[in-house]
């Protein structure tokens, strides 16, 4: 092999070769929601029928002001209930409804701002329509991050040298990322899972290899070989760096 690298080395000399390499990574974070439960006894003899929850959010102790808007309503749920949209509840039965309620960036900018979510609750028996309005209760949301990454590398790799006979030895190169949370609110658990790098292009077929050995977290050493880096908690208006360790078959 080596003498084979090194032949090439000799066709290639003078020539430009250039190698793709793609390394897949995945960026996760906590995001924080409120879960609504809403449950229904229906003691009576008869079922509810046409049963309708309606859920609505409002700035806190100002219900006259709709900020229903500001967030994002998943869809319920559901147990011993069909619907909330016409569903019925059986006689002697109880139902149960659960929302997963996600605020959207707008609801809480710069600082933590409370919100009364409330809701109504319409239904029938044998044909007569009911109307309960549902108690409020408070929420505080806080701002949201917002993430903006940059990636850097070294310039130089530092490795085997085809056109000598000796072997050199690789020098770890670096790729990094430096994540900026712009936003006013804590980013949680944030972690990027990485792949072992991948080429996807190489026309002139050079016998070359990459391979990330380990990767370190604001210039501290995490894992030895660890692909993935863990961030943990980046509070808003701050930065983290995390860098991955690798090395090259081939100097370039």
């Amino acid at each position: 092999v080596e003498g084979q690298q090194l032949e090439e080395a000799k066709q290639l000399a003078g020539v430009c070769a250039s190698v793709r390499v793609q390394i897949k990574q995945e960026l996760t974070l906590t995001r924080i929601g409120f879960e609504a439960n809403l449950e229904i006894w229906n003691n009576g003899d008869h079922p509810l029928e046409n049963v309708t929850v309606t859920l609505r959010a409002s700035p806190f102790g100002n219900a006259s002001l709709d900020a229903t808007s500001l967030f994002v309503f998943g869809e319920p749920e559901l147990t011993d209930i069909t619907s909330i949209s016409g569903g019925v509840i059986d006689a002697k039965s109880n139902a149960k409804s659960t929302w997963l309620i996600i605020p959207l960036t707008e609801a809480a900018p710069m600082v933590e701002i409370k919100y009364d979510i409330s809701g109504v609750l319409r239904y029938t028996i044998e044909g007569v329509w009911y109307t309960q309005g549902l108690a409020s209760d408070t929420i505080t949301v806080q701002p949201d991050p917002q993430l903006y990454l940059k990636y850097f590398h070294s310039r130089d790799v530092f490795s085997d040298d085809p056109f000598t006979a000796e072997v050199e030895h690789p020098v770890p190169f670096h790729l990094g990322v430096l994540i900026e949370n712009r936003g006013y609110g804590d980013a949680f658990n944030v972690q990027i899972m990485s792949s072992q790098p991948e080429i996807i292009e190489n026309e002139k077929g050079l016998l070359i290899d990459f391979t990330i050995i380990g990767s370190s977290l604001n210039d501290k050493v995490t894992r030895s070989q660890s692909l993935n880096i863990d961030f943990g908690t980046i509070p808003g208006r701050n930065n983290a760096v995390g860098v991955w360790h690798m090395i090259s078959s081939l100097r370039g």
